[in-house]
Order: structure tokens, then sequence, then C-alpha cells
């Protein structure tokens, strides 16, 4: 690894534990000024920086997570400030969920209205035990922390490409992706196969099949393309990796849409049932999404120039 790769590594890894709204000013200022200072450090040592003199300044500097706190106001902590993000997600996403999966019986009632006002007082605001116990255990694990707290350990590079794919790991995922595919596909043709309890169970409503469903083989069949195309470039690049959001997000339209744009199974038990589980697939479908904007948005593109040159 050049002085540049290690220097935007431990950048990156100060970025990725703070604020979204921090993370480019605070990276560009830091890697400017790491930048800096080795070139000062080589000059003065009357040779070019190199590996071993870019990891001594490094871990003077101290460990990204350090460095990353010396960027947020003190005050009385439950958590690191770097963990709030993730806690709020956390909390929030645990309630979206138990919404999603308690909601949709109820709008579908004879009388939503009354219905909606009792699964309020009942499942809407009980929903909220799970933010409560969150942070009952994040008041443990902070105590415990304080009392075991230690020295962080001496920092290390992350993997330098981390947008780099694991060739076989990848065409495994592919081919098992293709035989659900197929299964889903298969299974509205598949009822004259099965017994007629099953038969009755999986049969699909007809508009269903007719508006929503070839959908998902548009979805899945830009979904074949755009992993085509990483794995033959061995790894997500900038224009892959925009698409790989912009299909996450389109994932996260097409599930909303069958699960509230009308039934999926004739029969009622299994419609509520499948459109229970497509409405928890939707928000986390939504969560990833959502994540993985963030972590786009925090990116800095790779140093171009050596620092040996200069």
């Amino acid at each position: 690894m050049t002085p540049a790769d290690l220097i935007d590594s431990y950048v990156n890894d100060v970025m990725r534990r703070l604020p979204g709204r921090q993370r480019r000013d605070v990276g560009l200022e830091l890697r400017e000024l790491l930048t800096d200072s080795l070139l000062a450090r080589a000059d003065e040592v009357g040779r070019a920086a190199d590996e071993a003199m870019t990891f001594d300044l490094l871990r003077a500097f101290g460990a990204p997570a350090e460095v990353a706190d010396r960027y947020h106001p003190k005050g009385f902590e439950i958590m690191p400030p770097r963990h709030a993000p993730g806690f709020a997600w956390l909390a929030l996403g645990g309630v979206a969920l138990q919404w999603a999966a308690s909601l949709p019986a109820v709008v579908r009632g004879p009388d939503p209205a009354s219905a909606l006002a009792r699964w309020w007082l009942s499942y809407g605001l009980g929903a909220f035990w799970w933010p409560g116990f969150l942070v009952a255990i994040a008041l443990i694990a902070g105590w415990i922390g304080r009392k075991a707290a230690r020295a962080p350990a001496p920092w290390k590079p992350r993997v330098l490409d981390p947008d780099r794919i694991d060739r076989p790991i990848w065409v495994v995922s592919m081919l098992a992706a293709a035989v659900g595919a197929s299964i889903l596909i298969a299974l509205p043709f598949a009822s004259a196969f099965l017994p007629p309890v099953l038969a009755q169970v999986f049969a699909f409503d007809p508009e269903f099949l007719r508006i929503r469903a070839p959908w998902a083989l548009v979805f899945w069949a830009s979904q074949l393309v755009l992993y085509t195309v990483v794995l033959r470039r061995g790894r997500w690049e900038r224009l892959t990796r925009g698409l790989g959001l912009g299909s996450d997000f389109a994932a996260c339209l097409l599930l909303a849409w069958f699960a509230w744009g009308g039934q999926v199974f004739v029969e009622r038990a299994a419609d509520g049932t499948a459109r229970g589980l497509l409405g928890l697939l939707t928000v986390m479908m939504a969560l990833i999404t959502a994540h993985g904007v963030w972590r786009e948005a925090g990116r800095l593109a790779p140093q171009r120039s050596s620092l040996t040159s200069r």
C-alpha cells in the first residue's frame, strides 16, 4: 500500500464514524493535514515517505474512533456519538417493522376507523417497547464499558478496495437467486400439479398476475444484467454502485406496490400473510437503501497522485 492509500484508508475509517453533514468537510481537511504532516516528516529525515513512516504518523495521530470523537460535542453520553445514528435507525426500524406487520390487516377490515383507533392503543403504541428496550440495553452496556474501559487497539488499514467482489461466492449467489426467481415464476403454473388444498391456497389473484407480476420479471432481468456486469468487472464501480442504489430503490417501490396495491392471492388468509411479509420486506429494503445512500455519500474519491513522487 502506498502512503496515499494508507492515508485514504485511515481518513475513510474516521469519516464513517461521523454524522453525514460533517463527513466530507472533515475528510478533506483531515486528508490534507495528514498529507502535509507526512511530507514534512519526510523532508526532516531526508527521504521519500514510505509505508513504515506513514504507519508511524497515523498511529501517533490516534485511533480513528478517537479522532472522530474529537469532532463530536462532549456531554453526558450513554453511547459514543458515532453510534447514535445507527441506534436511531435500529430503534425506529424496529417500530416500523412492527407497524408494517400489524397495520395492513387493520386497514382492510370492515370498519377501518374504529379498528385503527384500537390498533393505535394496542399494537401502535405498544411497538415503542423496542426503543425503550434498546435504551435500557445501551445504559447497561455504557456502564459496563466505563468499568472495563481500555485503550483501543492499534489502527490497521481496512481492505484497500472494499468494492472488489469474491467471484466464486458471487456466482453461487447469482445461481441461488436465479433458482428462487424460477420457483416464483413457475408457481402460478404449478397449480395443476399440486393437491387441491395447496392449489387453492397458492392461487394468485388474476389482476395481480396481469398487472403487477410482470414487473417483477423486468426487475429481475435488470438485476441479472447489473450483477453480470459487476461479475465481469470483478468489482463495484461508481456507475454500478449508483445503478445498484437505484435498483434497491426500485425494489422498495415494487415491494410496496405488491404489498398495498391489491390482492396477491385469492384465498384471504394466504393473501394477508403474503402481504404482511411483503410489507416487512419493503421496510427492510428501505432501511438497506437508506444505509447504502448514507455510505455512498461519505466516500472520498481515491488520490490519483502518489505521495512518494512529491
